[in-house]
């Protein structure tokens, strides 16, 4: 019975409507512009109250949180939608943030910090110069990277309890936290390793709450923190909303795992990707049974760049031979990526809304009309026979001149 009562309350506390933002580099920043695309038409960005993100997702919700005074108060015209969300957000995606760190990281040995930094600074002058104390108050913007110290999540954020606004249940959370910047959060969050080191946080016990329970050792691990990429940890950015929120849409642009014949480093790197792909799998498991345990007042949505075949949208084959190989990378995207991207998880949004989350006993006033009338965002981009010619090269990832080795 007390089990019965406990979870009634936990089920009591749900409310509200929470995005995740999967890792997955710049094809992850503007694979999720679909999802955001269609929900806006609808009038449901208005209603978010969380979005938690990882890697590029990262990148994509610093630039809502900048622009967070339009879209949360109303829908935004398809003029006001590319000229304040999609094109400032595309026009990040065509730098390559990538190449230069690595190079100044070489030439600087022992600076482990250069590439890190260097991209903190990119993502300073490109997407946002906010901190985390201009973070808006009406969503609760959660950037999340890995602490391979406490091996936990480390969180980034202003909207929570007092005392737990940036770090985690491990290290503690810091006392000052209002002036680091969004970019450093980003940062921390994209450098996914071993491209870039992890960010050294540099912090001494006493700028850190002290955890309730520390370990004998914390005082020595907390001076030592480094954050990596969200990924490592949580690659679907669902650890802080998935146990909160009444509904919940998890955006996944990340890579599947394809085996491709390799030998040495790339047989290495294909054990690092079972393992992740293992751990990925696990998470989307339990947010599936959440979802369907009937116990529960929970419902998910899950958007996988994999799929295809949605009405309107791309073939199954395009989407698995084409769209799930676009690299994972930070370097420079075209337009026509850009424009494949969003137009595939614009349908993906689409159906699945309709599909799994939007019934009859939605809890969210939403535009029925404009959801009875989706309209492809970029009409010229949905030939998949050119666009095989197009994007032949989308898949290969360069490394720091024009070398492309097979296993990536």
């Amino acid at each position: 019975m007390a089990q019965s009562i406990e979870r009634k309350i936990l089920v009591k506390r749900r409310e509200g409507l929470a995005l995740a933002l999967s890792g997955g580099g710049f094809r992850a920043t503007l694979f999720h512009l679909g999802l955001l695309r269609r929900l806006n038409e609808i009038n449901l960005l208005q209603k978010v109250n969380a979005i938690s993100s990882v890697s590029g997702g990262s990148i994509t919700n610093a630039l809502l949180a900048k622009t967070e005074p339009h879209w949360k108060t109303k829908k935004l015209s398809d003029t006001e939608w590319n000229t304040i969300i999609r094109d400032p957000l595309v026009a990040v995606c065509t730098h390559n943030i990538r190449t230069k760190p690595i190079l100044k990281s070489l030439f600087t040995l022992g600076k482990q910090r250069q590439a890190v930094d260097y991209i903190e600074k990119h993502y300073q002058e490109l997407l946002t110069d906010q901190t985390l104390g201009d973070l808006p108050i009406s969503v609760d913007f959660i950037f999340c990277a890995s602490d391979i110290v406490f091996s936990t999540m480390w969180y980034y954020r202003r909207m929570t309890s007092a005392n737990r606004r940036t770090g985690n249940h491990r290290a503690g959370w810091l006392r000052d936290w209002e002036n680091i910047p969004v970019a450093q959060a980003v940062a921390a969050s994209s450098c996914f390793p071993p491209v870039f080191s992890p960010q050294y946080l540099q912090k001494s016990p006493s700028d850190f709450i002290k955890p309730a329970n520390p370990t004998a050792n914390w005082e020595d691990l907390v001076s030592q923190v480094r954050l990596t990429d969200g990924g490592v940890y949580d690659n679907l950015g669902l650890e802080p909303v998935w146990d909160a929120y009444k509904y919940l849409i998890c955006s996944d642009g990340g890579k599947p795992s394809i085996y491709k014949s390799s030998e040495g480093v790339g047989t290495l790197l294909r054990f690092n990707s079972l393992i992740q792909t293992q751990v990925a799998n696990l998470r989307r498991r339990m947010l599936i049974e959440r979802d369907t345990n009937p116990t529960l007042d929970f419902k998910c949505c899950y958007l996988g760049i994999h799929k295809g075949d949605t009405p309107g949208g791309y073939s199954a084959a395009f989407a698995s031979e084409m769209i799930s190989n676009i690299r994972t990378d930070l370097d420079s995207f075209s337009e026509t990526e850009a424009r494949v991207l969003e137009n595939h998880n614009y349908f993906l949004a689409d159906h699945y809304l309709k599909k799994y989350l939007i019934k009859d006993d939605f809890g969210l006033p939403f535009d029925k009309d404009a959801l009875e009338a989706p309209a492809v965002p970029f009409p010229d981009e949905m030939n998949e026979s050119k666009l095989r010619t197009d994007m032949k090269d989308s898949p290969k990832r360069t490394l720091l001149f024009s070398l492309r080795p097979s296993f990536l």
